[in-house]
C-alpha cells in the first residue's frame, strides 16, 4: 500500500499573510501586529502529515498515521528557528510515533512528544497529501536543489540533478520518496524538511499583492487543521516573515534501523537537538 506523507506547516502555511503587506489604493503598505506573546519566549509547534484525507484516501486526517512529524522551535525574540525531523518509524515508548496520530489524536502525539523531548509543544498543525499539493501550488512551486537525481517508481518521484522548483504533484513525489534513497525512512523525512526550509524562504522573499494572499489563505484554511487560535494566525504570519531564511536550522535525526516483532523499526538518536532547544540554541 502506498503511503503519502506531507507536510508544510505553520512557518509555511501563513508566512506571507500579514507580514507581506496589505494592498491599499497606493499600493502595497507595510503592517505591524504587536504579538501577545512574550518576545523571550520559546514557540513550539508540531507539524504532522496524514495519511488520512480526501478524495484519495477518505476520513478523518487527525485520526490516520502521521506519517510526517516535524517539531518547528522559535526564539520569538531573535528571530531564528529550527526544525526537527522525526521519521514516522520512530520506536518512541514502545510504538511507532506515527501510531499515536490514529490512537490518541494530535493532542496526544504531541505529549508523546513531549514526554520524549523534554520540550512543551505549543500548538500542532496537521495536513493531508491533498492539502501538500494544493498549499505549493498556490505558492507558484518550491525550489529545490538536488545534490543527485532521484527515481521512485512507487512514489512517482523523477528528478534530475541540480536546482529545479516543484510543483504540488512533484513536491508530494519529493515527500514521498523512500524507495530511492539510500537512507530509506531518515532520507526521506529529510527531504520533508529540506522542503519546509525551502518553502519558508520562497514565501519570505515573494511579495504578494492582496488578490494572491486571498487566494493563499483561503486554500490554507481549507488544506489545514490546527489548534492554533484564529486571533494568533496573522501574529504567526509576521513572525514567519521575519525569520531570515539563513536563521532556520533544518536538523534531521540520526539513529538506527531494527525489528519489532515482524515491523521495521528506527531507533532514534536525538544527540543534542532537543538539548539545544531546551537550551535557547535556536537557529543558527
Amino acid at each position: 500500500m502506498k503511503r503519502v506523507l506531507v507536510l508544510l506547516g505553520v512557518m509555511l502555511l501563513l508566512a506571507a499573510a500579514l507580514g507581506a503587506g496589505l494592498a491599499t489604493a497606493g499600493g502595497l503598505r507595510r503592517v505591524s501586529l504587536r504579538p501577545d506573546w512574550n518576545g523571550q519566549r520559546r514557540l513550539v509547534v508540531l507539524l504532522i502529515g496524514s495519511d488520512l484525507g480526501p478524495p484519495a484516501r477518505p476520513g478523518n486526517l487527525l485520526r490516520g498515521r502521521a506519517d510526517a512529524i516535524h517539531i518547528v522551535a522559535v526564539d520569538a525574540k531573535r528571530k531564528r528557528a529550527t526544525i526537527v525531523d522525526i521519521p514516522r518509524d520512530s520506536y518512541i515508548f514502545g510504538s511507532k510515533v506515527n501510531a499515536y496520530l490514529s490512537t490518541r489524536g494530535p493532542d496526544g502525539l504531541a505529549r508523546v512528544l513531549e514526554d520524549y523531548s523534554g520540550l512543551e509543544i505549543d500548538y500542532w498543525a496537521a495536513t493531508s497529501f491533498a492539502g501538500l499539493r494544493r498549499m505549493v501550488d498556490a505558492m507558484d512551486g518550491v525550489p529545490i536543489s538536488l545534490p543527485r537525481s532521484m527515481y521512485d517508481a512507487g512514489s512517482g518521484a523523477d528528478f534530475s540533478t541540480g536546482r529545479q522548483r516543484l510543483n504540488g504533484e512533484e513536491a508530494l513525489s519529493f515527500s514521498r520518496n523512500r524507495k530511492g534513497l539510500v537512507d530509506g525512512d531518515f532520507g526521506r523525512t529529510r527531504n520533508q524538511g529540506r522542503l519546509l526550509r525551502a518553502a519558508h524562504g520562497r514565501l519570505r522573499d515573494h511579495r504578494w499583492d492582496l488578490p494572491a494572499l486571498t487566494r493563499l489563505l483561503g486554500t490554507l484554511s481549507r488544506n489545514t487543521e490546527t489548534n492554533i487560535p484564529a486571533r494568533k494566525l496573522f501574529e504567526f504570519a509576521q513572525l514567519g516573515v521575519s525569520i531570515k531564511r539563513s536563521d532556520v536550522r533544518h536538523v534531521p535525526l540520526s539513529g538506527g534501523v531494527g525489528m519489532v516483532g515482524l515491523e521495521s523499526v528506527v531507533y532514534l538518536n536525538p544527540g543534542g537537538a532537543f538539548a539545544d532547544i531546551r537550551a535557547g540554541r535556536i537557529g543558527r
